[in-house]
């Protein structure tokens, strides 16, 4: 009976020491980087679920190529301190961060990335591109990111089945041929809040700041500041169901129609916004709408003001330009009168 006694403790310690190492296991370590030499190891070699701390105000300079930091694990990256960003300098190169979505067949897991007060800088491939994975993204700075030719989303390019959520983050001089600053595309997920667009740039297309190229997006309390399109959308290229609340537009300009969005496919919602001094060359100041067949193109407005909107051409202020376009409007506020010269 003793013996017997003995072999139960025995193994009930067994037991307890592997419950103790499986609990401990799932509790990933925090992983401190000090050096842009060790950035990529430091990154690969954590365990899913860590937490990888960059210095509150080192810059990591980095030499990466297109295929340098894939990940398709879930970490959190975040700068020592929440009111100093960590900066990463992409020297031309880029993109930072890769994130793959979920492959069932070869049980390759989804990429997940939480970014926390973080600034990437000097990409010129792209700052972040999430293919198919979930990332979030809070209180960072994209700034003088671009991609090269032919390419959109100069800071993010999101493909087909992502989804990613910006908060309080900052969109400064970023550069792509459509979609300046982010690409959102077919059957992904766009979700921001209290984010600044400042500056960038659509050279040969639409979208000086986001084209949503048929994702859904949802932008709240977002502000949208001297953005340029050498075609369409100063601001924003809509070919996406998209949502705009409390969202601000002041000084952008497109080439040719809608000096702060274009909207050609899809349903674009606008509620509680301002568009003041934004400009087209051809029509729309503010916002053009036009319904590409088999598409259906539908505007809803709803208490949105609009003020000295123009249209350079004809020298008249002109808010909206519709072209078989449905619209729902209810306390739309447009000054001066359309059509008045300046």
């Amino acid at each position: 009976m003793k013996k017997y006694n003995q072999r139960r403790m025995i193994v009930l310690i067994l037991l307890l020491f592997s419950f103790f190492m499986i609990i401990s296991s799932s509790y990933a370590a925090d992983i401190v980087v000090n050096s842009s030499s060790t950035f990529k190891e430091d990154i690969l070699n954590a365990d899913s679920g860590s937490t990888i701390i960059l210095n509150a105000g080192q810059e990591y300079k980095l030499n990466f190529d297109q295929n340098s930091l894939i990940i398709n694990k879930k970490v959190i990256i975040k700068s020592s301190s929440s009111s100093k960003n960590a900066i990463i300098n992409l020297n031309g190169k880029g993109p930072a961060f890769r994130l793959i979505g979920a492959d069932k067949l070869y049980k390759i897991p989804r990429g997940e990335v939480t970014l926390i007060n973080v600034t990437i800088i000097n990409a010129g491939n792209i700052a972040i591109e999430n293919g198919g994975g979930k990332l979030t993204v809070i209180g960072c700075t994209f700034k003088n990111n671009k991609v090269g030719d032919g390419g959109g989303g100069g800071a993010i390019y999101l493909g087909r089945g992502s989804i990613t959520k910006f908060t309080s983050c900052t969109f400064i001089n970023n550069k792509a041929m459509f979609g300046g600053a982010i690409v959102n595309q077919e059957k992904s997920t766009l979700t921001m809040t209290k984010c600044i667009f400042k500056n960038n740039k659509a050279s040969r297309g639409d979208g000086g700041a986001i084209c949503n190229n048929g994702g859904t997006m949802k932008l709240t309390s977002c502000t949208f500041i001297a953005n340029t399109a050498y075609y369409n959308g100063g601001a924003i290229d809509v070919s996406g169901e998209s949502t705009l609340i409390k969202c601000t537009f002041k000084n952008n300009k497109a080439g040719a129609y809608g000096g702060a969005i274009i909207n050609g496919r899809k349903t674009l919602v606008l509620k509680d916004s301002t568009f003041t001094n934004n400009q087209a060359k051809k029509f729309g100041g503010a916002i053009a709408g036009f319904q590409y067949p088999p598409y259906g193109c539908y505007l809803k407005i709803y208490n949105t003001k609009f003020i000295k909107n123009k249209v350079t051409s004809k020298r008249t202020y002109s808010a909206i330009y519709l072209l078989e376009t449905k619209i729902t409007k209810s306390k739309v506020k447009i000054t001066p009168k359309e059509g008045k010269r300046y």
